[in-house]
C-alpha cells in the first residue's frame, strides 16, 4: 500500500514515524533492498530530493486525495518533526551523497 493511502487511517502517525526510521535504516545499511510501497515512496522521494521533495509530494497527494485541512497539517508537522528529530542521520545521509538538500526547507 502507497504511504498516502496509509495516511489516511487513523494510526497514520505511528505508521508515519516506523516508516520514516525505518526507510532512513534502509538509506544507510543498504539503499537498494526490496522495501514495501509506503517506504519505497519515502526513499525514492529522499534520494530526489531530501525532505523538502517529501513535502512536495505528499502534499499533492494528500490535496488529489481530498484530505481534511486538519489531517494535512498534522501531516506537515508530523515531517517537520521527524526531520528535526533525526536531523543527524539526515545529514548523515546527505555527508555521504544518498540524499541532496536541506532538513530545513
Amino acid at each position: 500500500m502507497a504511504l498516502i493511502e496509509n495516511l489516511e487511517h487513523e494510526d497514520w502517525e505511528d505508521f508515519l514515524r516506523s516508516c520514516f526510521l525505518y526507510t532512513l535504516e534502509v538509506l544507510k545499511e543498504d539503499r537498494f533492498r526490496s522495501v514495501g510501497s509506503s517506504a519505497d515512496d519515502l526513499r525514492s522521494w529522499l534520494a530526489a530530493g531530501g525532505v523538502a521533495r517529501v513535502r512536495h509530494q505528499l502534499g499533492q497527494q494528500m490535496h488529489r486525495r481530498g484530505l481534511s485541512e486538519d489531517r494535512q497539517v498534522a501531516i506537515h508537522q508530523c515531517i517537520n518533526e521527524l526531520a528535526e528529530e533525526h536531523c543527524g542521520a539526515l545529514l548523515d545521509l546527505m555527508e555521504t551523497g544518498v540524499i541532496p538538500g536541506s532538513t530545513q526547507d
